[in-house]
Protein backbone atom coordinates (compact mmCIF):
# COMPACT_ATOMS: atom_id res chain seq x y z
CA UNK A 1 0.00 0.00 0.00
CA UNK A 2 1.33 3.13 -1.31
CA UNK A 3 0.57 6.75 0.13
CA UNK A 4 0.60 9.61 -1.37
CA UNK A 5 2.33 12.88 -0.52
CA UNK A 6 -0.74 14.71 1.18
CA UNK A 7 -0.64 11.60 3.40
CA UNK A 8 2.20 12.02 4.25
CA UNK A 9 2.47 15.82 5.13
CA UNK A 10 -0.65 15.34 6.87
CA UNK A 11 0.68 12.33 9.37
CA UNK A 12 3.77 14.61 9.72
CA UNK A 13 1.79 17.55 10.51
CA UNK A 14 -0.44 15.53 12.95
CA UNK A 15 2.68 14.43 14.92
CA UNK A 16 4.54 17.63 15.18
CA UNK A 17 1.95 19.00 16.20
CA UNK A 18 1.50 16.15 19.23
CA UNK A 19 5.27 16.61 20.14
CA UNK A 20 4.50 20.70 20.19
CA UNK A 21 2.06 20.42 22.24
CA UNK A 22 3.57 17.76 24.19
CA UNK A 23 6.58 19.76 24.69
CA UNK A 24 4.99 23.09 25.39
CA UNK A 25 3.09 21.68 28.27
CA UNK A 26 5.98 19.63 29.64
CA UNK A 27 8.18 23.53 29.34
CA UNK A 28 5.11 24.51 31.71
CA UNK A 29 5.22 21.46 34.38
CA UNK A 30 2.48 20.01 33.38
CA UNK A 31 2.34 16.26 33.40
CA UNK A 32 0.32 14.78 30.55
CA UNK A 33 1.07 11.21 32.17
CA UNK A 34 -0.08 11.91 35.79
CA UNK A 35 -3.57 12.49 36.76
CA UNK A 36 -4.71 16.03 38.40
CA UNK A 37 -7.76 17.36 40.48
CA UNK A 38 -8.37 21.04 39.78
CA UNK A 39 -8.97 23.57 43.06
CA UNK A 40 -10.11 26.46 43.43
CA UNK A 41 -8.83 29.57 45.39
CA UNK A 42 -9.37 33.23 45.72
CA UNK A 43 -6.71 36.15 47.07
CA UNK A 44 -7.45 39.73 47.04
CA UNK A 45 -3.87 40.16 45.40
CA UNK A 46 -1.65 37.34 44.36
CA UNK A 47 2.15 39.96 44.19
CA UNK A 48 3.98 38.05 41.41
CA UNK A 49 2.15 34.70 41.33
CA UNK A 50 2.10 33.41 37.95
CA UNK A 51 0.98 30.28 35.72
CA UNK A 52 2.89 27.37 36.42
CA UNK A 53 4.05 28.21 39.46
CA UNK A 54 4.50 25.53 42.16
CA UNK A 55 2.03 24.00 45.10
CA UNK A 56 3.96 22.39 47.20
CA UNK A 57 3.49 20.68 51.20
CA UNK A 58 6.07 20.72 53.56
CA UNK A 59 8.56 21.44 50.44
CA UNK A 60 7.13 18.90 47.87
CA UNK A 61 5.87 19.83 44.83
CA UNK A 62 2.81 18.26 44.26
CA UNK A 63 1.37 20.07 41.70
CA UNK A 64 1.28 23.81 40.29
CA UNK A 65 -1.19 26.68 39.04
CA UNK A 66 -2.76 26.04 36.52
CA UNK A 67 -4.72 29.17 35.60
CA UNK A 68 -5.38 32.78 36.94
CA UNK A 69 -8.61 34.67 36.52
CA UNK A 70 -9.54 38.10 37.66
CA UNK A 71 -13.20 37.93 39.18
CA UNK A 72 -14.86 41.93 38.70
CA UNK A 73 -18.19 40.24 40.20
CA UNK A 74 -16.46 39.88 43.69
CA UNK A 75 -14.41 43.09 43.96
CA UNK A 76 -11.48 42.06 41.60
CA UNK A 77 -10.38 39.43 43.49
CA UNK A 78 -7.75 36.73 42.05
CA UNK A 79 -9.39 33.74 41.05
CA UNK A 80 -6.50 30.88 41.09
CA UNK A 81 -6.89 27.27 39.87
CA UNK A 82 -4.53 24.61 41.23
CA UNK A 83 -3.94 21.31 39.81
CA UNK A 84 -2.90 18.63 42.46
CA UNK A 85 -2.21 15.44 42.51
CA UNK A 86 -5.50 13.09 42.68
CA UNK A 87 -3.52 11.09 45.52
CA UNK A 88 -3.17 14.04 47.57
CA UNK A 89 -6.38 13.86 49.86
CA UNK A 90 -7.58 17.68 50.50
CA UNK A 91 -10.18 18.67 53.04
CA UNK A 92 -12.59 21.42 54.99
CA UNK A 93 -8.86 21.75 57.21
CA UNK A 94 -6.22 22.88 54.68
CA UNK A 95 -5.30 26.19 53.76
CA UNK A 96 -3.54 27.79 50.70
CA UNK A 97 -1.02 29.85 51.78
CA UNK A 98 0.29 32.15 49.49
CA UNK A 99 4.04 32.72 50.47
CA UNK A 100 7.64 33.28 48.92
CA UNK A 101 9.17 30.56 47.65
CA UNK A 102 13.21 31.51 47.78
CA UNK A 103 15.15 35.02 48.10
CA UNK A 104 14.56 35.74 44.58
CA UNK A 105 11.08 36.96 45.07
CA UNK A 106 9.31 33.63 43.50
CA UNK A 107 5.87 32.84 44.63
CA UNK A 108 4.13 29.32 45.62
CA UNK A 109 1.34 28.41 47.19
CA UNK A 110 2.18 25.92 50.37
CA UNK A 111 -0.85 23.72 51.45
CA UNK A 112 -1.26 23.23 55.24
CA UNK A 113 -3.06 20.08 55.70
CA UNK A 114 -4.81 19.05 59.22
CA UNK A 115 -7.37 16.69 60.13
CA UNK A 116 -9.88 16.94 58.01
CA UNK A 117 -13.72 15.83 58.62
CA UNK A 118 -14.51 16.57 54.83
CA UNK A 119 -12.97 15.49 51.61
CA UNK A 120 -12.98 17.65 48.78
CA UNK A 121 -13.68 16.39 45.39
CA UNK A 122 -12.37 17.79 42.14
CA UNK A 123 -13.77 21.51 41.66
CA UNK A 124 -13.70 22.72 45.41
CA UNK A 125 -12.72 25.89 46.94
CA UNK A 126 -9.91 25.55 48.98
CA UNK A 127 -9.88 28.43 51.84
CA UNK A 128 -6.71 30.69 51.04
CA UNK A 129 -4.35 33.14 52.84
CA UNK A 130 -1.26 35.07 52.36
CA UNK A 131 1.82 34.73 54.23
CA UNK A 132 3.60 38.03 55.91
CA UNK A 133 6.29 38.84 53.45
CA UNK A 134 9.46 40.55 54.74
CA UNK A 135 8.66 44.36 53.71
CA UNK A 136 5.20 43.68 55.78
CA UNK A 137 7.09 42.32 58.87
CA UNK A 138 9.20 45.61 58.79
CA UNK A 139 5.74 47.75 58.55
CA UNK A 140 4.04 45.58 60.95
CA UNK A 141 7.17 46.05 63.59
CA UNK A 142 7.77 49.79 62.65
CA UNK A 143 4.29 50.84 62.66
CA UNK A 144 3.87 51.09 66.45
CA UNK A 145 7.66 53.07 66.58
CA UNK A 146 6.57 55.26 64.45
CA UNK A 147 2.82 55.95 66.59
CA UNK A 148 4.75 56.26 69.62
CA UNK A 149 7.46 58.67 67.44
CA UNK A 150 4.53 60.94 66.86
CA UNK A 151 3.19 60.67 70.31
CA UNK A 152 6.79 61.34 71.94
CA UNK A 153 6.87 64.92 69.09
CA UNK A 154 3.69 65.92 69.71
CA UNK A 155 4.00 66.05 73.32
CA UNK A 156 6.83 67.76 73.31
CA UNK A 157 5.82 70.63 70.90
CA UNK A 158 3.34 70.90 73.45
CA UNK A 159 5.60 71.34 76.32
CA UNK A 160 7.54 73.75 74.38
CA UNK A 161 4.43 75.40 73.08
CA UNK A 162 3.22 75.96 76.64
CA UNK A 163 6.70 77.94 77.85
CA UNK A 164 6.91 81.32 76.73
CA UNK A 165 9.61 82.58 74.05
CA UNK A 166 11.42 84.73 76.63
CA UNK A 167 11.54 81.62 79.07
CA UNK A 168 12.90 79.47 76.38
CA UNK A 169 15.67 81.81 75.35
CA UNK A 170 16.31 82.53 78.98
CA UNK A 171 16.59 78.63 79.11
CA UNK A 172 18.73 78.37 76.32
CA UNK A 173 21.31 80.97 77.43
CA UNK A 174 21.59 79.79 80.84
CA UNK A 175 22.14 76.23 78.81
CA UNK A 176 25.05 78.11 76.93
CA UNK A 177 26.22 79.74 79.99
CA UNK A 178 26.80 76.47 81.85
CA UNK A 179 28.48 74.85 79.25
CA UNK A 180 31.07 77.63 78.91
CA UNK A 181 31.66 77.30 82.74
CA UNK A 182 32.02 73.76 82.50
CA UNK A 183 34.85 74.33 79.88
CA UNK A 184 35.84 77.11 81.53
CA UNK A 185 36.65 74.80 84.85
CA UNK A 186 37.90 71.90 82.77
CA UNK A 187 40.58 73.78 80.84
CA UNK A 188 42.13 75.71 84.37
CA UNK A 189 41.45 71.99 86.45
CA UNK A 190 43.67 70.33 83.26
CA UNK A 191 46.87 70.51 84.91
CA UNK A 192 45.43 69.11 88.16
CA UNK A 193 43.47 66.25 86.47
CA UNK A 194 46.46 65.31 84.67
CA UNK A 195 48.70 65.33 88.19
CA UNK A 196 45.96 63.12 89.92
CA UNK A 197 46.18 60.66 86.85
CA UNK A 198 49.41 60.39 87.24
CA UNK A 199 49.36 60.30 91.24
CA UNK A 200 46.97 57.34 91.11
CA UNK A 201 49.34 55.75 88.24
CA UNK A 202 51.96 55.95 90.66
CA UNK A 203 49.65 54.73 93.57
CA UNK A 204 48.49 51.40 91.22
CA UNK A 205 52.50 51.24 90.39
CA UNK A 206 53.42 51.23 94.34
CA UNK A 207 50.52 48.65 95.18
CA UNK A 208 51.80 45.87 92.39
CA UNK A 209 55.15 46.29 93.79
CA UNK A 210 54.12 46.28 97.48
CA UNK A 211 51.76 43.09 96.44
CA UNK A 212 55.22 41.35 95.59
CA UNK A 213 57.17 41.64 98.07
CA UNK A 214 54.39 41.02 100.60
CA UNK A 215 53.89 37.37 98.29
CA UNK A 216 57.07 35.92 99.74
CA UNK A 217 57.11 36.93 103.19
CA UNK A 218 53.52 35.35 103.54
CA UNK A 219 54.95 32.13 102.08
CA UNK A 220 57.48 32.39 104.73
CA UNK A 221 55.22 32.91 107.67
CA UNK A 222 52.69 29.93 106.36
CA UNK A 223 55.81 27.72 106.41
CA UNK A 224 56.75 28.62 110.15
CA UNK A 225 53.23 28.37 110.74
CA UNK A 226 53.19 24.77 109.20
CA UNK A 227 56.65 24.28 111.09
CA UNK A 228 55.04 25.40 114.49
CA UNK A 229 52.36 23.04 114.45
CA UNK A 230 54.36 20.26 113.34
CA UNK A 231 56.65 20.74 116.52
CA UNK A 232 53.67 21.01 118.61
CA UNK A 233 52.16 18.02 117.31
CA UNK A 234 55.20 15.85 117.51
CA UNK A 235 55.22 17.03 121.12
CA UNK A 236 52.18 15.87 122.05
CA UNK A 237 52.81 12.55 120.58
CA UNK A 238 55.89 12.88 122.16
CA UNK A 239 53.85 12.98 125.57
CA UNK A 240 51.45 10.50 124.80
CA UNK A 241 54.14 8.09 123.91
CA UNK A 242 55.77 8.37 127.27
CA UNK A 243 52.55 8.21 129.31
CA UNK A 244 51.45 4.50 127.07
CA UNK A 245 55.27 3.64 128.21
CA UNK A 246 54.67 4.12 132.58
CA UNK A 247 51.57 2.72 131.66
CA UNK A 248 52.62 -0.28 130.25
CA UNK A 249 55.28 -0.67 133.12
CA UNK A 250 53.18 -0.51 135.95
CA UNK A 251 51.19 -2.98 134.35
CA UNK A 252 53.99 -5.48 133.81
CA UNK A 253 55.03 -4.62 137.36
CA UNK A 254 51.94 -5.68 138.52
CA UNK A 255 51.45 -8.93 136.64
CA UNK A 256 55.05 -10.15 137.64
CA UNK A 257 54.03 -9.58 141.43
CA UNK A 258 55.98 -6.56 142.62
CA UNK A 259 54.72 -3.65 144.92
CA UNK A 260 51.89 -4.57 147.30
CA UNK A 261 49.15 -4.38 144.19
CA UNK A 262 51.21 -6.50 142.27
CA UNK A 263 51.49 -9.00 145.43
CA UNK A 264 47.62 -8.98 145.85
CA UNK A 265 47.07 -9.95 142.51
CA UNK A 266 49.42 -12.36 142.20
CA UNK A 267 50.13 -14.11 145.24
CA UNK A 268 46.89 -16.02 146.71
CA UNK A 269 48.13 -16.12 150.74
CA UNK A 270 48.40 -12.89 150.88
CA UNK A 271 44.76 -12.46 149.79
CA UNK A 272 43.62 -15.34 152.65
CA UNK A 273 45.40 -13.16 155.10
CA UNK A 274 44.18 -10.14 153.92
CA UNK A 275 40.51 -11.59 154.11
CA UNK A 276 41.11 -13.01 157.67
CA UNK A 277 42.38 -10.01 159.27
CA UNK A 278 39.33 -8.11 157.44
CA UNK A 279 37.34 -10.78 159.44
CA UNK A 280 38.90 -10.98 162.95
CA UNK A 281 38.56 -6.80 162.37
CA UNK A 282 34.88 -7.29 161.93
CA UNK A 283 34.00 -9.48 164.90
CA UNK A 284 36.18 -6.79 167.08
CA UNK A 285 34.40 -4.23 165.92
CA UNK A 286 30.86 -6.00 166.52
CA UNK A 287 31.88 -7.50 169.93
CA UNK A 288 33.03 -3.67 171.06
CA UNK A 289 29.70 -2.22 169.69
CA UNK A 290 28.03 -4.46 171.99
CA UNK A 291 30.28 -4.50 174.80
CA UNK A 292 32.16 -2.00 175.30
CA UNK A 293 32.26 -2.27 178.88
CA UNK A 294 34.69 -5.03 178.85
CA UNK A 295 37.16 -3.00 177.09
CA UNK A 296 36.74 0.42 178.44
CA UNK A 297 36.20 0.85 182.84
CA UNK A 298 35.61 3.76 185.07
CA UNK A 299 38.79 5.64 186.61
CA UNK A 300 40.27 3.12 189.29
CA UNK A 301 38.13 0.40 188.57
CA UNK A 302 39.29 -2.93 186.55
CA UNK A 303 37.43 -4.04 183.78
CA UNK A 304 36.08 -7.89 184.06
CA UNK A 305 37.32 -10.48 182.57
CA UNK A 306 36.01 -11.51 179.34
CA UNK A 307 34.84 -15.47 179.40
Amino acid sequence: MKFTKETKVAALAIVSGTILYLGFNFLKGTDILSSTNTYEVTYPSIDGLTVSNPVMINGLNVGRVSTIQLDQDHGNRLLVRLEIDKAIKLGDSTVALLSNNGLLGTKAIKLHIGPNSVLYEDGATLRGEKEMGLADMVAAKATPVVEHLDSAIVKVNALLGAVPNDKLKTIIINLESASGDLKTIMAKNGENLEAFTGNLAQLSASLVQTEAELKPMIKQFSRFADSLNHLELKATVAKANQAMGNLNDITRKINAGEGTLGALITDKSMYTNLNKTLASFDSLAVDLKYNPHHYFAPLGKKPKKKK
